[in-house]
């Protein structure tokens, strides 16, 4: 750049495409540094002002700015003048090295009448240099005083100054080449373009503009020309490799300008010679960049991943996600690796494998070895393994591979799961209800006798206690109950005898199982359309939602055998004063709910009976929890229902030669081990089922009137007909009180009472699993009779209990509570609440049985009040990992189909549906079936019936004060007793039945 104010000439090599005019009016000499990005420059100022005008590679020849240069400046005499008052000549010199010869002294002024002069050969050194000189300068001197030896320059009115039209410089603008200029400028007058470049350069010498890629060119021509030995790559390492002050500034500013340097180094890397070279430089020093950034990444990572597992309680199980927190890591480095290692040709080629969950854990087990503190995946995936089973070994074994914590920090944490059940218990703020049984485990069966050796068999009572959130405090309350109680009137025989709309209902929904084992099992009707026609449904009398599912959490096993009356009182004391704190003076309001409201309790039989003796003892204590008036009893329906299967089986057993009884149909179905004094659960309800299909089925083929099934199916048969041939079904081949003697053709009577009974179980079954209880409710009236009239006095008389307070004690809201504790709903699916419990006993023992039952009952207490955080972590585990935790659907095998059709051919074979009096030759050696509806009722209605209400006239005068008549208990307890052998029903939950060989079964009354 050059640029002329009185006398003085400025010379810059700028990289920036600014234009600076300047303008000062300090006196004196003053010198200063200034920076142009990679360059330093050095400015000595006059009063008069400077004029800078910045300066691009040329893009003019140097011959043409050589001429025009000395054009204005021709080489003159040289005078030099000092004068304090004059001012002095400044000069800007932005280049690497002086391009003329000059003279520097201290303190040497020049006088502003006599402008500097400049040597024709410094000129053209400049000249030359300035045309092909670099962007990248050094700093000359300051505070320096620079005389130029030479002539003088008659026109020092003219600036290279840039075009506005164009990227160079071209030489023009003659700033005081006129006379008038001469004349009106004032010393101090700022400078200005006045003329056009076309002025002094000739329009036919001018060179036309450039583009960046042909200035790129002239650079690099220029280096070979004058520095052929200088390639571009040996020039940039030279100026990385010298301790050189001016290239260290250099290299320094170079680094400033980051997204340059990315960008030159991408495109260098995208040429195939430049990635070799790049890719061999980064082999030498990227695992040293990898190493920090994945350090860095895990060092912020780790907060988050000790935060997470800082607190091992019930939320942390329910939300356990280690794919929901390796996802929040900013962790781009170390999962780009972690990717690049889990892929390759078989997940390239397999489209459904996936090793997300891999990497997921990968990198929570490398967190895990930098802390022993980062543990929620081992914690998770330990506890999930010890709760399948897992041994210590096993367990330790994992934790060595970073998959688990260890077999100490597992127990610890279990201990405290269980203790975050107890809390979330004891804060619940809803009212609440209860079911517990017994759980007896079998150390041994030959354990060591000695003096001080424990109990072959131990027993333990296990709660479960549920919420009711939809329920207020206000419907929970005792004194209501207990009032009615006192005031309750006698249970008649209308109560007892199920009303025209229940009796109405039970049709209506036997109809609909009519057709629909038609549907399941008949040929042809496996795409019947009508299958979901509303007709077709079953008619809801009282349904649960679907959508409310119950919670509920596990107390600590007690060590006490709940089978005894005093047993029953020390675990109702253990649940609410010991686990629940109702007690705790801390907090009042617990006690106080305790004492006002009514706690239902939904359990066996047994348990029953004994609840029952204990508020006949306790009838005078002191307010409603000590004499147990709040709890408020109905019997588990699944319970309920395996004692009347086992009534039935009783009844209907016979012998293999009676035609239609249980015995010969289980030979046919190849289940004979059911004849057998302790039949399985499972296996007796199938096998029960199945014969009622079969039975059903052969009914069809004789009412449908066509010669077979496919025929019947092709016809399409509309609802209405297919339910007017199930009424026909049902009343013509299900026993009825006016029947003809049974004595003439006694297996065909007795297949009658037999398909009768078991669809009340078939009835029961279903309302259970659809929600139901009302469907339920319909048929107790005649389930009473049933049990009374198979010797199943006890549930017969539980029965009477629950028609008498739904009809004379509890408040229609009450009634409701209690209706829907018979039932719950877990997951979406609706089981018997006792069944819910057998299913926790089931797991416990399983547990116990692989970690060993030789713990202490406190140990056995921190398991079990975990033990439902432990089975939802197994689904969580098995949701994170993708593993198959048990099947979503259900159907029926094509084996099961065969065993029906086996038993509706022998029924058909054996002319069974057919009344043939005098049946040959088998009808004097068959055993007749009584009719239990019948003998039920009449023995209800002699002494059982007065019994109970005398029962419940003695006790209610006990709670007012009057005198326990005792009497009235015993006659009662006479009228209850079973005459039917001990139900010896076995119940082996599915999944658990191989711990069966271990002797951790007990029989379930």
């Amino acid at each position: 750049m050059f640029s002329l104010n009185g006398g003085s000439i400025s010379t810059v090599s700028a990289p920036t495409p600014a234009h600076t005019w300047q303008h000062s009016t300090q006196h004196g000499f003053v010198a200063q540094e200034s920076w142009h990005n990679y360059g330093i420059g050095e400015s000595m100022n006059l009063d008069d002002g400077a004029a800078t005008v910045e300066h691009y590679p040329s893009m003019i020849s140097e011959s043409d700015w050589e001429n025009s240069f000395l054009e204005h400046f021709p080489a003159t005499p040289h005078a030099s003048h000092s004068s304090s008052a004059t001012p002095t000549t400044s000069m800007h010199i932005y280049q690497q090295s002086p391009p003329w010869n000059a003279s520097a002294s201290r303190n040497t002024e020049m006088d502003h009448g006599h402008p500097a002069v400049l040597p024709e050969t410094s000129a053209r050194m400049s000249l030359s240099y300035i045309l092909g000189n670099s962007h990248h300068t050094r700093s000359v001197t300051a505070e320096t005083d620079i005389t130029l030896s030479g002539s003088p320059a008659p026109c020092p009115d003219t600036v290279f100054a840039p075009d506005s039209h164009s990227d160079c410089l071209r030489p023009a603008l003659p700033l005081l080449g006129t006379s008038s200029m001469k004349e009106n400028r004032s010393p101090s007058a700022p400078l200005s373009p006045l003329a056009d470049a076309a002025e002094i350069i000739p329009q036919s010498k001018r060179r036309k503009r450039m583009t960046e890629d042909e200035q790129a060119i002239d650079v690099l021509q220029y280096m070979k020309r004058n520095y052929c030995h200088l390639t571009l790559p040996k020039l940039i390492a030279r100026i990385f490799d010298s301790e050189n002050d001016t290239l260290i500034n250099f290299r320094t500013h170079f680094c400033h300008d980051r997204e340059f340097l990315l960008s030159f180094i991408g495109k260098l890397f995208d040429q195939s010679s430049g990635y070799e070279v790049l890719h061999d430089i980064i082999k030498l020093h990227a695992l040293r960049v990898v190493e920090k950034e994945v350090d860095t990444e895990f060092v912020a990572a780790q907060r988050i991943v000790q935060n997470a597992s800082k607190a091992c309680n019930l939320d942390f199980l329910r939300n356990w996600s280690p794919s929901h927190l390796v996802a929040q890591l900013d962790m781009p480095t170390t999962k780009s690796l972690i990717v690049k290692m889990t892929t390759g040709r078989s997940t390239d080629e397999n489209k459904l494998k996936d090793n997300q969950v891999l990497r997921d854990t990968v990198v929570l087990q490398l967190m895990h070895g930098r802390s022993n503190l980062s543990n929620y995946l081992q914690l998770g995936i330990g506890l999930s393994t010890w709760s399948m089973g897992a041994s210590k070994q096993t367990t330790e074994l994992l934790s060595h591979c970073g998959l688990s914590t260890s077999t100490v920090t597992i127990e610890r944490a279990v201990n405290a799961i269980g203790q975050s059940s107890i809390d979330e218990g004891k804060l619940s703020p809803f009212p609440r209800f209860a079911s517990y049984d017994n759980l007896n485990l079998c150390h041994s069966n030959t354990y060591e006798q000695r003096p001080d050796a424990p109990a072959k068999v131990q027993s333990g009572t296990f709660t479960l206690i549920y919420e009711l959130p939809h329920i207020s405090w206000k419907t929970m309350e005792i004194e209501p109950i207990i009032n009615a109680f006192k005031q309750a009137r006698p249970l008649t025989i209308d109560d007892i005898t199920a009303s025209e709309d229940q009796v109405l209902s039970f049709y209506e929904q036997t109809k609909v199982h009519l057709v629909q084992i038609l549907l399941n099992h008949a040929e042809g009707f496996e795409s019947y359309t009508g299958s979901r026609h509303p007709s077709l449904q079953h008619k809801p009398r009282h349904k649960l939602p679907r959508n409310r599912h119950n919670n509920f959490f596990p107390l600590r096993i007690a060590a006490i055998e709940e089978a005894s009356v005093s047993g029953q009182i020390l675990v109702h004391d253990d649940i609410f004063m010991n686990q629940l704190d109702c007690d705790n003076p801390s907090y009042p309001e617990r006690g106080e709910r305790l004492r006002k409201h009514a706690m239902p309790f939904c359990v066996d039989q047994l348990t029953l009976s004994r609840i029952r003796t204990a508020q006949r003892e306790r009838a005078r204590d002191l307010d409603p929890y000590h004499t147990r008036q709040i709890i408020q009893l109905v019997f588990g329906m699944f319970h309920f229902i395996m004692n009347l299967m086992w009534a039935l089986l009783g009844v209907h057993r016979g012998t293999l030669d009676d035609l239609g009884s249980l015995s010969f149909f289980f030979a046919i179905l190849d289940k004979v081990r059911l004849g057998q004094d302790r039949p399985d659960y499972h296996t007796l309800r199938m096998a029960l089922m199945q014969i009622l299909d079969g039975i059903v089925l052969a009914a069809w083929e004789k009412v449908h009137g066509y010669s077979s099934f496919p025929e019947f199916a092709d016809s399409k048969p509309t609802p209405e007909q297919l339910l007017k041939l199930a009424e026909k079904i049902y009343t013509s081949y299900c026993f009825h009180e006016s029947k003809a003697d049974t004595s003439e053709d006694k297996a065909f009577f007795n297949l009658q009472l037999l398909l009768r009974d078991l669809l009340y179980v078939r009835e029961l079954l279903d309302a259970v699993s659809a929600g139901d209880i009302g469907r339920c409710e319909d048929i107790f009236p005649d389930l009473a009779h049933i049990f009374r009239g198979a010797g199943s006095n006890n549930y017969s008389v539980e029965i009477l209990w629950f028609l008498h307070n739904v009809k004379n004690v509890w408040t229609p809201e009450f009634a409701n509570v209690m209706r829907e504790c018979m039932i719950v709903n877990i997951d979406g699916h609706f089981m018997p609440t006792d069944l819910n419990i057998e299913h926790f006993i089931g797991y416990v023992k399983e547990l116990f049985a692989s970690k060993g039952i030789y713990s202490g009952w406190t140990r056995f207490g921190n398991v079990t009040a975990a033990v439902k955080a432990l089975m939802t972590l197994r689904h969580r585990v098995a949701e994170e990992t993708r593993l198959s935790y048990q099947k979503k659907g259900h159907t029926t095998p094509e084996s099961v189909k065969k065993l029906v059709l086996r038993v509706a051919d022998a029924v058909n074979k054996h002319q069974l549906q057919h009344f043939l009096p005098n049946r040959r030759p088998r009808n004097d050696t068959c055993h007749s079936v009584p009719d239990l509806l019948t003998k039920g009722r009449s023995l209800l209605l002699g002494r059982t019936l007065k019994a109970f209400n005398e029962t419940v006239r003695a006790l209610a005068d006990a709670y007012t004060g009057r005198i326990l008549r005792e009497e009235c208990f015993r006659e009662l307890e006479e009228e209850s007793r079973d005459t039917i052998p001990e139900n010896m029903i076995t119940f082996e939950d599915n999944g658990y039945t191989a711990l069966n060989y271990a002797g951790l079964y007990d029989n379930i009354e």
